[in-house]
């Protein structure tokens, strides 16, 4: 997010770099926060709490310096809320000293997109059984390269907690060129 943002920065193009901000904050909110309802409210375990709200404060401290050329006002106060400093010395931070796995980005990015195309199926069926309340049985998730099973095990985990999947199966196919599904009513 931050280099995407300073690239629309530096090229004026404020519009994309606004966009991308705002997309961002309702990913965390759909996302991260509803991944992790347990978690931050310690029903998991104390450390695992610690951690998740750990994370979300960073996130969202850095998301404040990011924000800060769109929503000022907003942005300084949550800052000074989250941190007890002011806003308007800071400038974006340095990014090139930080290494991500590029596994978990990828994760995310499967995760996220499930999310997105699961709840647009269900409100594509008219009946009442494919409300998130009702499970769907099983699944099956195609991807162009094959990732560990620990990050395997993650994706079904999250993805199933979202969306109250049964089953679901991770299938490697070289080239996917369509997207298919089948929706089938429990009866």
């Amino acid at each position: 997010l931050i280099k995407e943002v300073k690239n629309y920065m530096n090229d004026f193009k404020l519009t994309k770099a606004c966009s991308e901000t705002i997309q961002f904050i309702e990913e965390l909110a759909n996302l991260y926060i509803k991944l992790n309802r347990d978690r931050v409210k310690g029903k998991v375990s104390e450390e695992e709490q610690y951690t998740s709200l750990n994370v979300l404060y960073f996130v969202l401290e850095k998301f404040m310096i990011i924000f800060y050329p769109f929503s000022p006002y907003v942005s300084s106060y949550i800052y000074k809320e989250l941190t007890n400093k002011e806003l308007y010395k800071l400038t974006y931070f340095d990014t090139d000293n930080i290494e991500l796995d590029p596994y978990i980005i990828d994760s995310m990015d499967i995760i996220k997109s499930s999310f997105t195309t699961i709840r647009n199926v269900r409100a594509e069926c008219k009946t009442l059984q494919t409300f998130t309340k009702f499970p769907i049985q099983n699944m099956q998730l195609y991807l162009t390269k094959d990732i560990p099973e620990f990050y395997k095990n993650a994706i079904i985990k999250y993805i199933s907690e979202i969306n109250n999947i049964n089953t679901i199966d991770i299938l490697t196919q070289d080239h996917l060129d369509v997207f298919d599904y089948e929706i089938i009513v429990n009866h």
